[in-house]
């Protein structure tokens, strides 16, 4: 369900565990380590005041709340962009993106300790993009989310998140508690260590490579008795509503019609069919087309191919 891997003489792991729908994770070296969770923890204090908001239930219909803001990064390993256009042009709720802004300039201590989990997300992104062919050339237009969580029920009996694929090319986690359950087969499900950076294959990634990925299905829960549990997940996606070369496609032909919000959309309104990742295989297929104002950009491509 996930491996652990030792560093970038492992990297070459990545295609055969992302073919099998299996997260990988980077453990931590002990200096690494001592930074990471020092940083988390101060974190996790200054979440303390924020708001508890819902999240959407997953395929499981989990309703739980959480204490969240995101950040967001124009190019993979870039300092993150305080550029009010590009984040409303991203995929995800404009409110976060404005608590995140408001954090920052709150808790300015705080900076230290985000770009330290940051670097250690970013290096583990890097590592596995490489490894399921997105060109290095790419990485300047690629995108970059990031959700700071602190999971502690307030209003509700659990904090948490349902049961999903990320809608994202690859996803990857540093956190602090347990609550974090993967998913492969039918009654086969997995806690992983906490002492690494977790990379997950997403959806997107599922789709652009034309089924050869499987992306990782899991859930979040924390409940009333528990401590709380700090999370910084990154959500790496390539330029929203634009053509994206396929993987090893060198023909204008072989595009694949990236919109975040029409994947997202799509991957819960097939929870119950061949997404539900217990079902068996499930051919690649497209989401549908997005309406309205978030529609694809067309055919053009954002990225040269190779």
């Amino acid at each position: 369900m996930y491996a652990r891997l030792l560093g970038p003489a492992d990297a070459g792991e990545i295609d055969r565990l992302f073919r099998d729908g299996t997260g990988a994770l980077f453990v931590w070296t002990p200096r690494e380590a001592a930074g990471v969770e020092a940083s988390m923890a101060a974190l996790k204090d200054l979440l303390t005041g924020l708001a508890p908001q819902d999240t959407f239930p997953g395929l499981d219909r989990l309703r739980a709340d959480r204490q969240s803001f995101w950040l967001a990064s124009r190019g993979l390993g870039t300092p993150f962009t305080p550029d009010p256009a590009f984040l409303e042009s991203l995929d995800g709720d404009p409110a976060g993106g404005r608590r995140g802004a408001a954090f920052l300039h709150g808790n300015p201590q705080a900076g230290a300790d985000l770009e330290t989990l940051k670097e250690s997300l970013d290096r583990a992104l890097a590592l596995s993009a490489a490894e399921v062919g997105i060109p290095r050339s790419w990485y300047p237009a690629l995108t970059v989310r990031y959700r700071v969580i602190r999971y502690a029920p307030l209003r509700r009996r659990s904090a948490g998140i349902g049961m999903h694929p990320d809608g994202s090319v690859l996803s990857a986690l540093v956190t602090d508690r347990p609550g974090l359950t993967l998913w492969r087969d039918a009654g086969t499900a997995v806690q992983p260590a906490r002492d690494g950076t977790l990379v997950l294959p997403g959806s997107i990634l599922h789709r652009w490579s034309e089924g050869r990925y499987d992306p990782t299905f899991h859930r979040v829960e924390v409940g009333r008795d528990a401590e709380p549990k700090f999370s910084m997940v990154a959500f790496l996606n390539f330029p929203d509503r634009s053509g994206i070369p396929r993987r090893g496609g060198t023909t204008a032909g072989r595009v694949f019609p990236n919109d975040v919000q029409a994947c997202k959309e799509d991957d819960m309104d097939r929870g119950g069919g061949h997404w539900q990742r217990f079902a068996g295989p499930r051919p690649a297929t497209e989401p549908r087309p997005a309406t309205g104002p978030r529609s694809a950009a067309g055919p053009a491509n954002a990225l040269r191919a190779g």
